[in-house]
């Protein structure tokens, strides 16, 4: 799933589409042709576009459009990263704008958002058909009468941070208000964590009155992380309550993709309040694989990430809660994605194994995801190895 193709209109994609070219390494100049070939379109489509591209970076730069032009094709020279073009790409489109509005506004309306940038509601409206697919994969919808995200409010904080976070990469804060992680500071936000930016989005919801609702498994997940420090106590079932578990179930199962320095101590915590005594069932099969095999190392980082997904999975109810994988981690080979799938179909046939029965498909593929990034190279193991460890 390509998160831009979601949020960009057809014209504004090919242009970042064209950038990432330009940003990629490259052992030769470029001319238009050149990308006219690489990205499969008409020369004059191209030349356009490349004219577009350059009017519209001299304009973010103050750069003149000549250098540009020159910086870009002979000598490999960005103004700016691919994350601050999209960032600025994205920004300035329709989709996120309206998303955005609907967040920050107490009684939003189409009619207004619409008056307010000079376009039809029909357009506003045909612009967010765009974004659905990756709505749908957090099983949540778009209202236009009351205007509204509707679904399981949980799930819409996560689409809301996968929004905001995948188009900003943290460089810019979309918000009048400060994060409270910064609050005192003089200087102005410029880096802030994902926490910071789920806790705002939060704050935001639930000032516009949106609550939380039940979930057996997240009050589970917040008792244990309450018992053990991880979030203040709170009366059981209470919407303070609620809120703290949502907040300590983000943190704690954002996947590590890069190597964590954990004591002895805080693995094990982390680990109690993640793991499920159901959940060994799926570890231990790929641990034992792993050890047996001796082809991946089973390290802190794999056996924490491994559980993250499930837990993940198993309260949000959907692979989205992994968007590091779903956007950045290479697609996995079929035999590794199939050897899960033979795991999967494996477990009991009881209400704690249903929701991963149900999903096997997607739940397989970010499991082998997480073994993919924990190999030194393409994932080894095929089709039933994992039944034979």
């Amino acid at each position: 799933m390509s998160f831009e193709a979601c949020f960009l209109d057809k014209a504004s994609l090919l242009k970042f589409n064209l950038y990432a070219l330009l940003a990629a390494p490259a052992d030769h100049p470029w001319t238009v042709r050149l990308l006219a070939e690489a990205l499969d379109i008409k020369y004059q489509t191209a030349t356009r576009m490349f004219n577009e591209l350059i009017g519209e970076l001299s304009t973010l730069t103050d750069a003149p459009k000549t250098q540009l032009r020159l910086d870009l094709l002979k000598a490999h020279r960005l103004p700016l990263t691919l994350d601050q073009y999209r960032a600025e790409t994205i920004r300035a489109g329709l989709t996120y704008e309206l998303i955005h509005y609907i967040v920050t506004t107490r009684h939003p309306t189409i009619e207004q958002f619409s008056s307010e940038h000079f376009v039809s509601t029909s357009t506003a409206t045909r612009r967010m058909k765009q974004v659905a697919p990756l709505m749908a994969q957090f099983g949540i919808n778009f209202r236009l009468t009351p205007l509204a995200l509707i679904g399981d409010e949980l799930r819409i904080r996560f689409f809301l941070y996968t929004m905001y976070w995948e188009t900003l990469h943290g460089s810019f804060w979309p918000f009048t208000t400060t994060p409270k992680s910064h609050r005192g500071r003089i200087a102005t936000v410029d880096h802030y964590t994902p926490s910071d930016l789920f806790n705002e989005i939060s704050d935001w919801r639930v000032g516009s009155r949106h609550a939380l609702a039940p979930n057996r498994r997240l009050e589970v997940f917040g008792l244990k992380a309450a018992r053990l420090g991880f979030q203040k106590p709170a009366p059981q079932r209470s919407q303070q309550f609620r809120e703290a578990s949502a907040r300590t179930f983000f943190r704690l199962t954002r996947l590590q993709l890069a190597p964590e320095h954990y004591t002895y101590r805080d693995f094990i915590t982390i680990q109690m309040v993640l793991a499920r005594p159901w959940s060994y069932l799926i570890t231990d099969p790929i641990r034992q694989w792993c050890l047996v095999s001796g082809r991946i190392e089973w390290n802190d980082e794999l056996d924490l990430n491994l559980f993250r997904v499930i837990i993940g999975v198993a309260i949000l109810e959907s692979p989205m809660v992994a968007d590091a994988l779903v956007f950045h981690a290479p697609q996995p080979s079929a035999e590794a994605v199939q050897a899960l799938l033979d795991l999967i179909d494996g477990l009991p046939s009881t209400t704690d194994f249903a929701l991963f029965h149900r999903m096997r498909e997607p739940f397989a593929t970010l499991l082998a995801q997480c073994l993919e990034i924990a190999a030194d190279t393409a994932f080894p193991f095929m089709s039933g190895s994992l039944s034979q460890a």
